[in-house]
């Protein structure tokens, strides 16, 4: 089963859009900003590994790097035209940890902080609707 992208993880724990307010329908800002870097284990060439090594290259002997976020301007591979994730159920530990709700509820100052940068609107409002670009 696919999960959606507007399922989020908060403390490990799958919480549904139905159950939480969820500040992320998709802006993929922080697909086209940070590098996208974590552990080699992680790929599925390794035992219990589950990221797409083919969509990854080597940037030490124990990490790996998603294509597209080596360099600037970055766009992860996984990325799709839709602003989705098209490996979201393999995706790397740090796609998975990375918060749109930190632990007291309130949005993830980087997120704020990609928003602004890439000119997302910021409420929550515009989101809903899907009119989330200035």
């Amino acid at each position: 089963m696919n999960t959606s992208v507007t399922d989020i993880s908060i403390n490990n724990s799958h919480t549904s859009p139905a159950t939480i307010a969820n500040p992320c329908f998709g802006c993929s800002a922080c697909c086209r900003h940070f590098r996208v870097s974590f552990y080699h284990g992680e790929l599925d060439c390794q035992p219990g590994g589950y990221v797409p090594s083919d969509m990854t290259i080597q940037i030490t002997p124990f990490r790996a790097c998603m294509k597209g976020t080596d360099t600037k301007p970055s766009r992860c591979i996984a990325l799709q035209d839709n602003g989705l994730c098209g490996i979201y159920a393999h995706r790397p530990s740090v796609c998975r940890e990375f918060p749109a709700l930190l632990e007291d509820g309130s949005v993830n100052p980087e997120c704020i902080k990609l928003k602004a940068l890439y000119g997302i609107d910021q409420t929550l409002d515009n989101f809903a609707s899907g009119n989330n670009h200035k």
